[in-house]
């Protein structure tokens, strides 16, 4: 256990240091407008996502086995990571959402063109590697193939030419992009019924009934919604309650460091209470807390603008190692796995950088046109 906590942490360190080597070399070029603190935040819930898989890995050349680790800890980094990256998405849409004007055509345009690129390239990637593990060969019909690719095209994932690894080569992170998707599409229907407060009031109260309730429509679980709530909740509060307090001290990130270790240790389950430090968290970051500063420097906002490559790309960088190139290694050098982590990290951060400078940024660039 102490040996594994200290190549996390190592990997933190060495993730830092090659993002930082980019940053001085002028590969990466931070933008004026990002909303730092948040930002910051992302890019260490990327990693935290990563490591996850990283140890569900290792557990699955073991066992044979895809589930989550044992250790509330190591579940609870990918846990506490795509929950709060939940949040974030439903503070930052929640402007869009309480604004006077919105135009549908841009707003989806700009979703469109910062999400899909990257995310087609992924899934162009895992089916190069479906197919070449399965020796170019056709195990389904073309009729059933040509669904199978559809249903991942529009974030419905099915195995793809009946080969049974298809979700673990992307570690299964695609699921949360329908959530995702579902609230944009749910933005406009939002922005129009703010006009009606009591049938707004009426259809929100719902979904929370639903969410605290894990009522499950078709395999999508209700449950997360509320952490969508969450964000527009503390975007509320923000916007409407000017604090004369500085969230930004020693005192106030010790606080915060705590009630995310609290989250991150003690917590097993989503729960009311589980929701509710959550979104503590996420609110004292959002009011002006960088945890001891950490939030505001360069690298970790630059962690932060990568943060979708990094999510995206780990798990093939995993799966083309560890199942695909080295296919026995975790077996037979498992005692060396955890140590060869931070070299891992540097690798899937580097990757990422190349991703975000060639295809995030420059259709992002077009999305803003």
């Amino acid at each position: 256990m102490l040996e594994i906590n200290l190549s996390l942490f190592l990997s933190i360190i060495f993730s830092i240091i090659a993002i930082n080597f980019f940053l001085r070399n002028n590969f990466m070029v931070l933008e004026n407008n990002r909303i730092t603190n948040i930002d910051g935040l992302r890019g260490y819930l990327a990693i935290g996502v990563f490591f996850h898989h990283y140890i569900i890995t290792y557990g699955w050349k073991m066992t044979g086995l895809w589930e989550r680790p044992a250790n509330s800890f190591f579940n609870n980094l990918g846990v506490f990571s795509v929950c709060m990256f939940f949040i974030v998405t439903g503070y930052l849409f929640s402007r869009v959402i309480l604004s006077e004007n919105l135009n549908v055509y841009s707003f989806f345009k700009k979703r469109v063109y910062r999400l899909m690129p990257l995310y087609y390239l992924v899934i162009i990637l895992m089916f190069l590697v479906v197919f070449i593990d399965s020796n170019f060969e056709f195990n389904v019909s073309l009729e059933l193939l040509a669904k199978q690719i559809f249903m991942w095209l529009v974030f419905l994932r099915a195995t793809m030419n009946d080969y049974a690894n298809t979700s673990q080569v992307t570690a299964g992170v695609t699921w949360t992009l329908i959530y995702e998707w579902l609230f944009y599409l749910s933005v406009p229907v939002f922005f129009y019924l703010k006009r009606f407060k009591y049938l707004m009031f009426l259809i929100i109260f719902s979904l929370l009934y639903l969410s605290l309730n894990e009522v499950v429509f078709h395999s999508l679980n209700a449950k997360y919604m509320m952490l969508f709530f969450i964000g527009f909740i503390v975007y509320m509060v923000q916007d409407r309650i000017k604090f004369n307090f500085n969230f930004d001290t020693i005192l106030m990130s010790t606080i915060n460091l705590l009630l995310i270790l609290l989250t991150i240790v003690f917590f097993d389950s989503y729960s009311v209470y589980h929701y509710l430090l959550l979104g503590l968290i996420f609110a004292m970051v959002v009011f002006g807390n960088s945890l001891f500063g950490l939030f505001k420097k360069p690298f970790s906002v630059a962690l932060g603008e990568i943060t979708y490559s990094i999510y995206l790309i780990h798990g093939i960088v995993l799966y083309i190692l560890f199942t695909i190139l080295f296919k026995d290694f975790v077996v037979n050098y498992g005692n060396v796995y955890f140590y060869i982590l931070p070299l891992i990290s540097i690798l899937v951060v580097s990757i990422s950088v190349i991703t975000y400078k060639y295809i995030e940024l420059p259709f992002m660039q077009k999305g803003k046109k």
